[in-house]
C-alpha cells in the first residue's frame, strides 16, 4: 500500500514538473535542457513500468487460474480419516460405502443406513455449534471417547477441537452431506474431506434378545399302590431341635463380597435361644434370630454352617441342609496408563520447552495393574502424530507398523507395574509441510499423542511455519476480496505504465518543435 501511494505521489510530481516546463519554453529556450533530463528520466522509468505491467497481468491471471483450479494440498488426507482422502460425490461415496463392510458396521453403529446417505443433502457446519462431535481413527486428547465396533477402534470428541488460529472464535467451515436418521430422527453429517462422522448423540450399543427357552416336557407321575399302614400307637411327647436349612445370597462374586444368610430352624417342647453361623474363614457370630451378614476379604471356597441352641441347652450338629458354599473371587485385572517424556539433548521435560531440530525424546510408558488378579496386556503406542516431525531410533523391541508401536504381551501381576520406553529424533530440518486438510492436528508443530494422559512437545517453527502461523490469524477474506486487491493493483500499475507512454510520447513531439526532432 505504502509502494502504490509513493507511485502516485512520483507520478503527480513528475506531471506538474512536465506543466511547468512546457509553460516555459516560449520563453526560456534553456527550459529546453530540463526537458531533455526529463525526457531520460521517463525513459529510465520505462522499463520499470513495462515490468510492473507484465508482473499485473500474469498476477491477475494466476488469481483466476487459483480459483478455477484450486492446488490439491500435498497432506490432504490423515490417518484420522475414515475414508482415506474423502470422496468426491455422493455416488463416490456410496461406493465406498458398499465396497468397505467396515465402513458399513461403523454407520450402523451410529444408525447411518445407505438410505439415509442416500437421502442426505450437500451442505456446510461450522464447528462454532458446540454440539457437534466427530468421529476419526486416532486419539488426540485424554478426554476423546473411545468406540469400539468389532475389531476397530475409534475416537469421539468435539468438532470445535479441530480449530485453529482465528477459527477459535469463528468456527471452521466443513462441506458435508447432512439428513436424520430414519431410525431416529437424530441429525447426523459426513465430511467430504475424510468421510468422518459428525453427530450430536451416539446411538446405545443394541443388546440382542435372548431367545426364550424351550419349555422341557413334564413327565406324568406314575401312581404308586397305597400301602396298608397300621394306626401308630400314640407316644408321649418329646422335646426336639433341629437346624432345617441355611441360605445366602450371593455365593459368588468380587471380594470384598457381603454375604446375607438366612437360617431355618424348628423346635418343639422347647424354645430356640440361640443360631450360631460359622462363615467357613474363621468367623462366627452368635444371633438371637435366623439372620447374618458377613464380608468375605479373602479369595477362596468357604463352607458356612448354621447350628441351632434350644432352651433345654442343647446345640444341634451340622448336617448338609445347614451349610452352604460361597466364593469370594479375586478382582479382574485392571490397568492404567501414564505417559511422559524427556528431552534428552536439553535434558528437561519435553513438554516444557520447544524441541529444536536434532533432538532426542525419550517416552516413558506406564502400565498399572490395579486389579485383584494377574492378566495378560499389551502395550499399543500411536505415533502416527509423532512421525510427522521425528524418527524413532530405538523402540526398545517394539514392533513398528504404519505409525503404530506394538510391544510383546506380557503378563503383569496385581499391584505391578509394566514400563517401556522409546526414543525419536526430531527431524533436521523441521519439515515446512503446511497444517492437514482433513486433521487440522496435522503438521501443527507439535508432537501429540496419548497414552493414558496426552503428551504434547512443541517444536522451534521454521520461518515458513511462522509464516503459516501469522496468516491463520488473519481474518478469512475469501476469493472475492482477494481478486478485488489483485485487480486493484494491476490497474495502477497500468496506469502507470500507460501514463509513462503519454508523457514520453508528449516529450517527443516537444523535442521536436523546438529542435527540430531526436
Amino acid at each position: 500500500m505504502n509502494h502504490t501511494w509513493l507511485n502516485w505521489s512520483k507520478c503527480c510530481i513528475i506531471t506538474l514538473m512536465f506543466k511547468k516546463i512546457v509553460s516555459q519554453l516560449s520563453l526560456s529556450p534553456s527550459a529546453v535542457s530540463q526537458l531533455m533530463f526529463y525526457s531520460r528520466r521517463l525513459k529510465q522509468e520505462r522499463v520499470t513500468r513495462t515490468f510492473s505491467a507484465i508482473a499485473a497481468v500474469l498476477l491477475v491471471g494466476l488469481q483466476f487460474a487459483v480459483i478455477a483450479a484450486p492446488p490439491t494440498a500435498a497432506n490432504a488426507a490423515s490417518p484420522n480419516d475414515i475414508i482415506l482422502g474423502g470422496f468426491v460425490s455422493k455416488n463416490d461415496l456410496l461406493n465406498r460405502y458398499d465396497a468397505s463392510a467396515e465402513l458399513q458396521a461403523l454407520y450402523n453403529r451410529f444408525g447411518i443406513s445407505r438410505a439415509d446417505i442416500s437421502a442426505s443433502t450437500h451442505g456446510s457446519i461450522n464447528s462454532k455449534d458446540k454440539t457437534l462431535k466427530s468421529i476419526g481413527r486416532l486419539q488426540h486428547t485424554a478426554s476423546d471417547t473411545e468406540i469400539n465396533v468389532g475389531a476397530h477402534t475409534y475416537w469421539m470428541r468435539s468438532l470445535s477441537v479441530w480449530d485453529t488460529g482465528s477459527n477459535v472464535v469463528n468456527g471452521s467451515n466443513y462441506e458435508v452431506f447432512e439428513g436424520k436418521r430414519a431410525k431416529d430422527g437424530s441429525y447426523f453429517a459426513i465430511i467430504f474431506h475424510c468421510g468422518n462422522i459428525v453427530s450430536r448423540t451416539v446411538p446405545p450399543v443394541p443388546t440382542p434378545t435372548p431367545k426364550p427357552p424351550t419349555p422341557k416336557p413334564t413327565p406324568a407321575p406314575t401312581p404308586k399302590p397305597t400301602p396298608n399302614v397300621p394306626t401308630p400307637t400314640p407316644k408321649p411327647n418329646v422335646p426336639t431341635l433341629a437346624c432345617i436349612s441355611l441360605s445366602a445370597s450371593p455365593l459368588t462374586g468380587e471380594r470384598p463380597l457381603k454375604t446375607n444368610f438366612t437360617g431355618v430352624g424348628a423346635a418343639s417342647g422347647q424354645t430356640i435361644t440361640d443360631y450360631i453361623f460359622d462363615f467357613g474363614d474363621s468367623s462366627t457370630a452368635t444371633q438371637p434370630g435366623p439372620l447374618a451378614t458377613h464380608t468375605y476379604t479373602t479369595v477362596g471356597n468357604f463352607t458356612a454352617t448354621l447350628k441351632v441352641k434350644g432352651s433345654l441347652g442343647k446345640t444341634t450338629a451340622v448336617i448338609p441342609a445347614c451349610s452352604v458354599t460361597v466364593s469370594p473371587a479375586a478382582t479382574p485385572p485392571s490397568f492404567t496408563k501414564a505417559k511422559s517424556a524427556i528431552n534428552l539433548t536439553q535434558n528437561i521435560d519435553a513438554t516444557t520447552k520447544p524441541a529444536a531440530p536434532g533432538d532426542l525424546i525419550k517416552y516413558h510408558l506406564t502400565t498399572k495393574n490395579i486389579g485383584g488378579a494377574a492378566g495378560e496386556y499389551v502395550v499399543v503406542e500411536h505415533v502416527e502424530d509423532v512421525l510427522e516431525y521425528a524418527d524413532i531410533v530405538d523402540s526398545t523391541g517394539g514392533n513398528v507398523s504404519n505409525g503404530v508401536i506394538t510391544w510383546p504381551n506380557q503378563t503383569i501381576q496385581p499391584g505391578g507395574t509394566l514400563a517401556i520406553n522409546f526414543t525419536v529424533k526430531i527431524k533436521s530440518p523441521i519439515p515446512a509441510t503446511p497444517v492437514g486438510i482433513s486433521d487440522k492436528n496435522s503438521f501443527d508443530l507439535r508432537l501429540d499423542n496419548v497414552y493414558g494422559n496426552a503428551v504434547q512437545i512443541t517444536l522451534t517453527p521454521p520461518f515458513s511455519k511462522q509464516v503459516e502461523g501469522a496468516a491463520t490469524s488473519l481474518p478469512a477474506t475469501g476469493a472475492p476480496f482477494s481478486t478485488f486487491i489483485v485487480l486493484a493493483v494491476c490497474g495502477v500499475s497500468l496506469f502507470f505504465f500507460f501514463r509513462n507512454r503519454q508523457l514520453l510520447t508528449e516529450v517527443k513531439l516537444l523535442r521536436g518543435e523546438f529542435q527540430g526532432g531526436l
